[in-house]
């Protein structure tokens, strides 16, 4: 009887050395390794077919013109009874000075609604003339 439980301890797996020898290579490879780059830290340059071109971005005013007259452009609304419209010219003015300092274009959209007067359309037209705009161009308004 002795002799079977000598034998019955012997054959026991301890798990706490295997474990320790498991978490000791853990910490070597973790150690050991490279830290790999991911995809958008590589820095890269694409090709281009001969010299790159600069493109002048237009600098662009969208005015909307609503069925009871009200004028807006770029979040500022002018009400109908202001006829002569001079926020709005000093508006499109700055905005032409800042495409003039960028050497770029500057365009004016007019966007009516279907049902706005045609007066109300001059006048807004006649603010882009003391504005001394060039460029202006007529859209449909969406609904």
């Amino acid at each position: 009887m002795i002799m079977a439980r000598t034998e019955e301890l012997k054959l026991k797996n301890q798990i706490a050395p295997l474990i320790d020898i498991v978490f000791l290579l853990l910490i070597y490879f973790m150690v050991t390794a490279q830290i790999v780059k991911k995809e958008g830290d590589i820095p890269f340059q694409l090709p281009v077919a001969g010299e790159p071109v600069m493109m002048d971005w237009p600098v662009e005013a969208y005015i909307q013109i609503s069925d009871s007259g009200a004028v807006s452009i770029e979040g500022l609304t002018f009400d109908g009874t202001d006829h002569r419209l001079d926020q709005l010219v000093e508006h499109m003015t700055s905005l032409q000075l800042m495409a003039q300092s960028q050497q770029s274009p500057f365009f004016v959209t007019l966007a009516p609604d279907a049902k706005a007067r045609h007066g109300r359309v001059i006048e807004v037209m006649n603010a882009c003339r003391d504005a001394n705009v060039k460029h202006l161009m007529f859209a449909q308004r969406n609904s």
